[in-house]
């Protein structure tokens, strides 16, 4: 497994992890849609990127055979972890 700071052109697939395991653990749990809309908001790869420049956040995935098999974003002091989110929401 390699793990490495993510640059531009990896935002996609970071994106599309980050995406998935929303998709398929909370979605379906969350009743107001403008909170769904808020995290579309937040992915969006142009955000990210701005976030990411001005020093804001800072994304490093695990990859196995070339694909992202874990994802960790850190903004300013708090980590969130994909990895987390999936044990948290989908082994209830």
């Amino acid at each position: 497994m390699e793990i490495k700071i993510l640059t531009d052109e990896q935002l996609p697939e970071a994106i599309g992890l980050a995406r998935g395991v929303f998709d398929y653990c909370l979605r379906n749990t969350i009743p107001n849609p403008k909170m769904v809309q808020a995290f579309e908001q937040y992915i969006h790869q142009d955000y990210l990127k701005h976030m990411i420049n001005e020093g804001y956040l800072v994304m490093w995935g695990a990859y196995e055979q070339n694909t992202i098999a874990i994802l960790q974003c850190c903004i300013s002091i708090r980590c969130i972890s994909a990895a987390e989110l999936v044990r948290r929401c989908c082994t209830k």
